[in-house]
């Protein structure tokens, strides 16, 4: 039902059953060195794209850069405030060291589901709101 949180780097991984990391343990996972490629190309991209809007020579990810994947269940709930990505808030307040942020979205709204559209706010007016359809 709600989001599944990845650092592929740490190898830990959030999901409704808790926090694990997939590195260790009896289930321990294992990723071919093409899969690391893909990974790593869509972060590279993701960068690139980044430094291209904002007029960046130089920009470093730090940990964690995490993976996050949300399917919408009906009658699914909440386990926790992370859960809820719906609530206004600033990525920077969260996580200190984040000055940007990326999102990938391998959906189209309108097409594959309804709502999640992403909203830019100025100040706690949402009246206001620039709002960004999620799409491929």
């Amino acid at each position: 039902g709600g989001p599944t949180i990845l650092d592929i780097n740490t190898g830990f991984c959030k999901d409704g059953d808790g926090l694990v990391n997939i590195y260790q343990g009896a289930n321990r996972v294992t990723f071919t060195q093409h899969e690391y490629d893909v990974y790593r190309s869509m972060f590279d991209r993701i960068r690139a794209r980044i430094m291209q809007v904002n007029g960046l020579d130089t920009l470093y990810f730090t940990a964690p850069t995490f993976v996050a994947r949300i399917i919408g269940k009906e009658g699914w709930e909440p386990k926790e405030p992370h859960d809820e990505y719906w609530h206004p808030h600033v990525d920077k307040e969260n996580t200190f060291h984040y000055d940007y942020s990326g999102l990938v979205y391998l959906s189209d709204h309108g097409k594959d589901f309804e709502g999640g559209e992403f909203l830019f706010l100025d100040g706690e007016d949402e009246s206001n709101a620039i709002a960004v359809e999620p799409r491929r």
